[in-house]
């Protein structure tokens, strides 16, 4: 949408991190019928045809519809839909705390269904380090941020949903005071949630194609060349991470 007619788009309809699987893309290509990786970890499938009806998908809602920003233009409004210029977003709720500090009324609502229905979990975990002068105290801590009165705790700060189902269906969680939304929604899109992939070589592998794709959403680079390339170093890294 361009309001003042200065031939600038001042609100898109939608914006999401390109960079990382777990925004956007691998949900895509799940509901595309695609997968990410085998189930042995060992190869690559991003250029496969689920992924690829995925990739294109988001490609042409960047240029042919104009309906999200590239990743350069995205970065002039800091949080694009904090800041009013993308109507819409995708996102987990560690988001929530964030977005209660709006100046407009904002909700949740489930990914549009593709050819399946198709969304992404993703766990946080706490840890203890080997070195942690006080492993004894921080185990008693551990235990406690795991338990009831813990996730009671963690929740009410509205960063992430309960990992106990109790927690999870209490009023601790679902009538929170971070924000007035359908805090449910979450709770409901576990039934159709892949849990995001965890494997060796994650960190090489996701900075190889988070990278690599940038230059595709900038406009530069051809999709279908561009993850022809990346492949066969992807599959690389996960060779050598499995040795």
């Amino acid at each position: 949408v361009d309001r003042d007619g200065d031939g600038t788009i001042d609100q898109y309809g939608l914006w999401a991190d390109l960079w990382d699987m777990e925004l956007i893309w691998a949900s895509l290509i799940w509901q595309n019928e695609g997968e990410i990786l085998d189930p042995e970890y060992t190869k690559t499938l991003l250029a496969e045809e689920g992924a690829m009806g995925a990739w294109q998908f988001i490609y042409d809602m960047i240029f042919d519809y104009g309906m999200m920003p590239t990743p350069s233009v995205a970065e002039q409004f800091g949080d694009p839909f904090e800041s009013g210029n993308a109507a819409m977003t995708t996102a987990g709720h560690w988001v929530v705390p964030f977005y209660a500090n709006t100046d407009f009324a904002w909700d949740v609502a489930p990914l549009p269904k593709g050819k399946t229905q198709a969304s992404i979990v993703n766990s946080v975990g706490f840890v203890i380090s080997k070195d942690s002068p006080h492993p004894e105290e921080a185990w008693a801590f551990l235990k406690h941020l795991v338990g009831a009165a813990g996730q009671e705790k963690v929740t009410s700060l509205g960063l992430g949903v309960p990992s106990l189902e109790a927690v999870a269906n209490s009023d601790a969680y679902l009538k929170q005071e971070t924000a007035p939304i359908n805090h449910q929604l979450f709770l409901d899109t576990m039934s159709y949630a892949n849990v995001k992939p965890c494997f060796r070589g994650y960190d090489e592998w996701a900075t190889l194609i988070g990278d690599g794709m940038f230059s595709v959403w900038l406009g530069e680079a051809e999709l279908d060349a561009t993850l022809n390339d990346l492949i066969p170093q992807a599959d690389a890294v996960l060779a050598e991470a499995a040795e």
